[in-house]
């Protein structure tokens, strides 16, 4: 079915001092599943929003480099 997400993770990281609110979820493209990773955190008064994603096929190889990439996250 097109455009169906399924939930997988939603959850608050404290990363380098900063809250992030993180989410994991497989959604549906035209001819695959997706894997997405985003997070939403607050800079100087405005949103910043990060992502990433891959074609569930190789979400065994980049889902745990997906999360390492937030340790990197650091603002000021």
């Amino acid at each position: 079915m097109q455009g169906r997400v399924e939930q997988l993770d939603s959850r608050i990281e404290r990363i380098n001092g900063s809250d992030l609110a993180v989410f994991e979820f497989t959604s549906q493209a035209m001819d695959t599943k997706v894997y997405n990773l985003m997070f939403l955190t607050e800079l100087d008064g405005k949103l910043l929003i990060g992502t990433f994603n891959c074609t569930e096929a190789l979400k065994k190889d980049w889902q745990s480099r997906a999360k390492g990439i937030l340790s990197f996250v650091r603002k000021g």
